[in-house]
This record gives C-alpha cells, sequence and structure tokens, in this order.
C-alpha cells in the first residue's frame, strides 16, 4: 500500500492518501486515510532513511507511523477475510479507516462529553441543593411569575395574584427568620400548624390563613413539580378554614342613602376625584383593579344606551354593563371618560379621611362593628365608617342590587362578573334584621295585593 499526498501546497498541512491494489479478488482504488501529516516534514521523510528515521521519532511522525501501519493492517486482514470481494466493498474500507483513525478523537470526544455530563450532573445537584431552601426557591419563582418564564395553565400570572405571592414571600421570610427548618423536607404537620399559628398572632383573619397557608402549600407543590421537593407531607394538609360569623361582620357595605350622601358631599381636588371614583364602582359592581382603570376607549352607545365594556383584569372576563344611573354619567362626562391614575394605598388613604368626615353627618356610619379578635376572649369594635376601603364599592353595588329586587341572580351576576352563585351570595352583605325585615315587605306587599282583589 503506497500512502501520497494530493496536494499542490508546498507547506502546511494536508492529509494522506493510499492506494489499493490487489490482484486475487481484482481490486485497486484510492482511499482518503483522514490522517493529517506536516507537508514538508511528510515530503523529507519521503526523500531518505535518515530523514525517515529522524521524522518517526518527532511526536507527529510517531503518530502518523502508527496510524499508517494500523490502516494497513486493518486492509490487508479485510482481504485475509475475504470480506473484501471487489470495488463495490470500498465503503467497507472506508468505514474501517475511518473507525481506526478517529478513535482516539472519539475517546477524547467522549471523555469530554461524561467531563461535561459529570459537571452539568454536580451544578443541577448544586441547583437542586440551592433551591430546596425555601427562600431561595420563592425568590426563583417569583421573579419567575413576575417576567412570565413560569406560568399557569399556559397563561401570565395576573397582577393582583402576583401582589398576593408577593405579599405572601414577605410572611414566609419573616416566618422562617431565625428559624432551622429551611428546606422543604423540614415541613412536618408541627410545621404547618406553626406557620398557621404565625399569621393569627399578626392578626389575620381566618380567610387570610387559609389564603396564605393555600399559597405555602401551592409554593411546595411547585418545588415538587421542578424536582426540589420531594417530601410528601409538605403538599397536602395546610389550614383551609373559612371565615366564621364574627369575621364575616367586618365585610360592610353601603346603602343607597349612605351613598347619596356621599355623592352630595361637597369635595375638592383628590378628595372629590376619590370619592367620584369610589361611587362609580359602588353602581357598576366592579374591583377597584376595574374602576380605577376606566378611560374612553372602554365606552360605546347603543340605541341612546351608554355602555362601559372591558375586560376584568383578576378573571380575564369580558364584561359589558349598561349604564344607566344619570349620577354616574356625569361623573364620566366630569372627568372626560377617562378617570386619573391614584395607587390603591393613596385611594384608600383619601377614602379613610372622606368617610371619617362624612360619619359626623350620617349617623349609621357610626355603627359600631365586631372586628378581629385580638385574645382569644376579647373583641375590638370599629365604627362602620372606618371598615369603608377600596372593595366596599363592589360590596355595596352586588348587596343594593339584591335589595332592589329589579333583577334576578344571572342578570346581577352579569353585571358583577361573578362566575359562581355562592361567590356572588358572600357578597351580599344583609344583616338578620334586615333579611327579615325584607321577608316582611314582600308579605305585607302581597297581602295588600290579595286585599285589594277582595274588594274588587
Amino acid at each position: 500500500m503506497k500512502f501520497f499526498l494530493k496536494t499542490k501546497k508546498a507547506e502546511g498541512r494536508s492529509t494522506l492518501f493510499f492506494e489499493v491494489n490487489k490482484r486475487t479478488p481484482k481490486f485497486k482504488a484510492q482511499f482518503n486515510s483522514f490522517i493529517s501529516v506536516d507537508i514538508q516534514q511528510w515530503e523529507k521523510a519521503n526523500e531518505s532513511a535518515k530523514y525517515l528515521q529522524k521524522y518517526m521519532l518527532s511526536s507527529e511522525g510517531a503518530k502518523v507511523m502508527a496510524l499508517k501501519q494500523a490502516v494497513e493492517n486493518a486492509v490487508n486482514d479485510l482481504f485475509v477475510s475475504e470480506r473484501i470481494r471487489g470495488k463495490e466493498d470500498k465503503h467497507i474500507i472506508q468505514d474501517t479507516i475511518t473507525s481506526i483513525v478517529f478513535a482516539e478523537e472519539r475517546q477524547r470526544l467522549a471523555e469530554e462529553q461524561e467531563r461535561q455530563r459529570i459537571a452539568e450532573e454536580q451544578a443541577e445537584e448544586q441547583r437542586k441543593n440551592q433551591y430546596r431552601d425555601m427562600v431561595k426557591f420563592f425568590d426563583w419563582f417569583f421573579s419567575g411569575i413576575q417576567d412570565g418564564t413560569i406560568t399557569i395553565g399556559g397563561k401570565e400570572y395576573k397582577k393582583q395574584t402576583i401582589k398576593v405571592w408577593n405579599t405572601f414571600g414577605k410572611h414566609l421570610k419573616t416566618f422562617l427568620t431565625g428559624r432551622e427548618e429551611r428546606t422543604f423536607s423540614d415541613i412536618s404537620p408541627m410545621f404547618r400548624e406553626e406557620f398557621s399559628q404565625f399569621l393569627k398572632s399578626s392578626g389575620m383573619l381566618k380567610g387570610s390563613v387559609s389564603s396564605y397557608s393555600s399559597k405555602f402549600r401551592a409554593l411546595c407543590q411547585a418545588a415538587a413539580k421542578y424536582g426540589y421537593n420531594n417530601n410528601a407531607v409538605s403538599l397536602t394538609g395546610w389550614e383551609t378554614s373559612k371565615p366564621d360569623k364574627e369575621e364575616k361582620k367586618t365585610a360592610v357595605y353601603l346603602t343607597e342613602n349612605e351613598l347619596q350622601r356621599l355623592y352630595e358631599m361637597p369635595l375638592m381636588g383628590t378628595r372629590a376625584f376619590v370619592r367620584d371614583m369610589f361611587f362609580v364602582g359602588s353602581i357598576i359592581a366592579q374591583r377597584f383593579s376595574d374602576y380605577s382603570r376606566i378611560n374612553k376607549t372602554m365606552f360605546q352607545e347603543v340605541e341612546g344606551i351608554t355602555f362601559l365594556s372591558f375586560t376584568q383584569q383578576k378573571t380575564g372576563k369580558e364584561m359589558v354593563i349598561p349604564i344607566t344611573d344619570e349620577r354616574v354619567l356625569k361623573i364620566f362626562k366630569k372627568y372626560g371618560y377617562t378617570f386619573p391614575k391614584i395607587s390603591l394605598m393613596n385611594f384608600n388613604s383619601n377614602l379613610h379621611s372622606i368617610f371619617e368626615e362624612l360619619a359626623k353627618s350620617v349617623p349609621s356610619l357610626n355603627e359600631e362593628f365586631t372586628t378581629i379578635p385580638t385574645t382569644k376572649d376579647t373583641h375590638a369594635t370599629k365604627c362602620k365608617w372606618e371598615l369603608v376601603s377600596s372593595h366596599t364599592a363592589r360590596r355595596s353595588a352586588v348587596t343594593n342590587m339584591y335589595k332592589s329586587g329589579l333583577l334576578d341572580k344571572r342578570e346581577m351576576m352579569a353585571i358583577s362578573g361573578h362566575t359562581t352563585e355562592k361567590i356572588f351570595e358572600d357578597y351580599i352583605k344583609l344583616g338578620t334584621f334586615e333579611q327579615a325585615k325584607r321577608i316582611a315587605e314582600k308579605l305585607k306587599a302581597s297581602n295588600d295585593v290579595k286585599a285589594s282583589a277582595k274588594i274588587g
């Protein structure tokens, strides 16, 4: 077998070729050996035995000669074993050459891949160890839901939900400060109970305790999904108690009379704007996140009726609400059908001062309500005006619609955007006496109709 260069270059590197010429079986063909050589050194080595000897002692020469000999031996073995019968078997020779010449490179690549695999496994294990820490996983998870890289049901988390997660994170970090239990594997039934007690000790209502406990469970489930939590105890058993009657008393609503007195208040500047925005919310039965962003693109008029069309931020539900209250239409016109921007904190702060002032002339706003228990046996009380917040508007609208009797439940839910009757009914804040009075009025009206029919 003769090895040779095909290049016309006088220097640099090139690949050796070789020719196989056999009589039995009759076979003659040239092959690329894929052996790379220095052109000048190779040419010198083939000029004399002296240079060949010197070349064979060099690191490159020794490697080239070893590969050359291996190729020759392998090709000869193919013919001896009669695997080569003719030119149709050229591919067998070429494949054999490739496996020999690139064996070292394949070994190097295999070793490199193995090193990379081990490094990746170590990095993954290190990452898992890092994110098994509840606070570190929360920070990573919260960052993901903020930038949209982590979704729920294929959709990005809503702004309000992100706010709740943010608040939960603050409670989580406060709770874990100074504790030895930091990883998901540390969660036990006692740990869950201690978290609930921590929330309750800060004065939270049962509904809030249940909400944040559910968030903790969701965090554990997310960690399990991403492979950072294999503690089955952390996935169930979190507190999900409902608010009791005492707590529900704090969810007040404003009567039609109280809202009218609010509407008539002589206010200026920001306080006037806050009052107007709140009043609109108390008629259209929406959340602050929706009634605070009303703008002129949401309005359309059909057959003389003004409609407000928008998508609820919290639920993503498409809403179309008829606006027939002249007071609301007047407010919209006052602001050019676009409300100015205001933060929820600033809004509630102004709302508090407005109702404090209004309570001086509206006695019903001074009615006392039982609020959050401060100890096991004592309760705090607050006046109605102190319990008014941005969400009181939605609650008032739903309750007053229900009291009016003008719309059926399905129609009222179409305005408020509630999807279940249970949640909708939770917004109706009639006291026991109010409910009894409403029933009495209906019965009296029915009796009056019967009496009139008899007289007729």
